[in-house]
């Protein structure tokens, strides 16, 4: 059975893409890559950070524009902090990914929930955790000691996506 939601992608710049993908390519190897059954590996090309995940279909784009405006002026830096990985529960899989931070994205987050609030079926209540999925890696995949110099990520674009699952 299916489900839809959509949720709201704070999405990278090209420089930005690149630079995360120097950065895979630094701790991983094609090897350490894992693939599920509609993504996988490298995923740094669609780079993008998930503000707020599981928003009613009933939300358009029209009802977010002033807001999205608003917002990208305050989330266009984001700041890496550490790469980690993510267990994904039962998949083959892990996710190697890049926390991030800036001081709005938690006020962000918390104004689109209580502003439009989220789908009745969406029943995923895990804290934000602000991150970016660089890669899907094997269980096993060994994440070395990485030093993050100074690395600032540019924001885009703010949109409004739809979200299938499979």
């Amino acid at each position: 059975m299916s489900r839809k939601v959509k949720y709201i992608s704070l999405e990278l710049d090209r420089d930005s893409k690149e630079k995360l993908q120097d950065l895979v390519s630094k701790v991983a190897d094609k090897k350490d890559f894992c693939y599920l059954r509609y993504k996988g590996g490298d995923v740094t090309k669609k780079a993008h950070l998930t503000l707020l995940f599981g928003l009613p279909l009933s939300v358009a784009d029209d009802d977010m524009r002033q807001d999205f405006e608003k917002a990208v002026d305050e989330l266009k830096t984001l700041k890496a902090l550490r790469l980690e990985i993510f267990r994904l529960g039962k998949a083959k899989c892990s996710a190697l990914v890049l926390r991030v931070e800036n001081d709005n994205l938690a006020k962000w987050h918390k104004y689109f929930e209580s502003k439009f609030g989220l789908d009745p079926s969406f029943d995923d209540k895990r804290e934000f955790k602000a991150h970016i999925t660089l890669a899907y890696v094997k269980k096993n995949f060994d994440l070395k000691k990485t030093v993050l110099e100074n690395l600032e990520l540019k924001v885009g674009e703010i949109k409004l996506k739809t979200f299938e699952s499979r």
